[in-house]
């Protein structure tokens, strides 16, 4: 592999991630194209709106129009990709679809994105391990508007401070991709932790959203119900799962959040902090990937079961999600 500023990036999936990091990837000199279902083909090829949000300065807005797109895998396949990217669920991971992909890639370096425990195993399995590079989504994107927001219909999305996204794989693999993401304005590194970093994040994250859910999507009430002490619980337990798989040492970031005398008043002040509202943001956002939230729960529970690790808040928190199903 050269070094390239025009290097050609696919990009699998065109959601909110998959457009903000294509963008970038585009900014910096890639050539990026989309794959996408058929029944997405004519919305991609009319380009996207961009709203990049800014800390207390009103959102950029730009489009992003200059890219190929494909539905076809035999198409994929007759174009040498130095990059692909997968942009979407963990759930959405699942499935036939990816083996036929992966089979038609050549010697392309696979960015995968996926936060669920089981996810790193599921990319290896299809594809071979030495060609791939796992990253951490740092940002927060969404389909805009958001309910009330006075915003242009397209995707916005913010790059937080001081959070470049990390990338691990092999050094010169992961590199590249870091480089390529940099170059366009949006900060990335490469971390060897990367899986142990979006595995533990994850752990710390998900029962808190399935306990906001619980709560009724109000941060008010997440804080003042038991939603808040079962969240923390399980978040207790999927840590330790988490732990245990990667035969590492829980990160004291993470063993603080699991404390819901820290956790709550930490909610209490991020709302503030955001040029969005992030009330609004959580639940639009995470119940459109509620079956993700629901899956990586039972990945922990299963994993947990069959390390003999305790698993009761998870389940418990599990069953309380039960009822929003129906």
């Amino acid at each position: 592999m050269t070094e390239s500023s025009n290097e050609r990036i696919l990009m699998v999936g065109a959601g909110a991630v998959g457009q903000a990091y294509g963008y970038h990837l585009h900014q910096g000199g890639a050539d990026v194209a989309f794959l996408v279902k058929e029944k997405y083909r004519e919305e991609t090829e009319a380009g996207f709106v961009l709203h990049r949000h800014r800390m207390f300065r009103r959102p950029d807005t730009f489009g992003f129009a200059d890219f190929d797109v494909y539905t076809d895998y035999d198409e994929v396949e007759k174009v040498e990709w130095d990059q692909v990217w997968l942009c979407m669920s963990s759930t959405a991971l699942r499935g036939e679809w990816l083996e036929d992909l992966c089979g038609r890639l050549g010697d392309a370096t696979l960015v995968s994105l996926q936060p669920g425990i089981a996810d790193v195993h599921r990319v290896e399995e299809v594809y071979d391990p030495t060609k791939v590079v796992f990253g951490l989504i740092t940002l927060i994107a969404y389909g805009a508007p958001l309910p009330g927001e006075a915003l242009p219909e397209g995707v916005a999305y913010f790059l937080p401070p001081l959070t470049p996204i990390p990338f691990s794989g092999r050094p010169e693999r992961a590199a590249r991709v870091a480089h390529a993401l940099a170059r366009g304005g949006c900060r990335a590194t490469v971390d060897p932790k990367t899986p142990q970093l979006a595995a533990f994040g994850a752990a710390t994250m998900n029962p808190a959203i399935a306990g906001l859910e619980v709560a009724g999507w109000s941060l008010e009430r997440f804080r003042k119900t038991p939603a808040l002490e079962i969240a923390t619980a399980a978040a207790k337990e999927a840590l330790q799962v988490v732990g245990m798989y990667h035969f590492a040492k829980v990160p004291l970031s993470a063993r603080t959040l699991r404390r819901p005398e820290i956790l709550g008043p930490g909610l209490a002040l991020a709302p503030p902090l955001m040029p969005f509202d992030l009330e609004v943001y959580l639940e639009y956002h995470f119940t459109k990937v509620g079956d993700q939230t629901r899956q990586i729960l039972a990945d922990y529970i299963a994993l947990g079961e069959a390390q003999g690790n305790p698993t009761r808040a998870l389940r418990v928190l599990r069953r309380l999600l039960e009822p929003s199903e129906e």
